[in-house]
């Protein structure tokens, strides 16, 4: 059993994946959440628009603005960088 302070590894911390998050973002298909003193609050998230990879990079945004502001970075590139946008 882990110690109550480790997150279980079975449990997703990756808002954009869970369905019954208010963050959850269909598209999305992963990658990692970490936090460190120098960089803060990070995500790296990655979804999947017509068979293209998409991944956005948040440093620093806070715990809540990283779910959106990886959202927006995902949606620009959908909207605006993609074949056929």
């Amino acid at each position: 059993k882990l110690p109550p302070s480790l997150p279980d590894p079975q449990e997703p911390t990756n808002r954009l994946l869970d369905v019954h998050d208010v963050h959850y973002y269909a598209p999305a298909n992963g990658i990692k959440t970490g936090t460190t003193e120098e960089a803060g609050y990070c995500l790296v998230s990655s979804a999947v628009f017509d068979d293209r990879l998409v991944i956005a990079v948040v440093l620093n945004s806070g715990v809540e603005n990283g779910w959106t502001d990886s959202i927006q970075l995902l949606e620009y590139a959908r909207q605006n960088l993609l074949p056929g946008s």
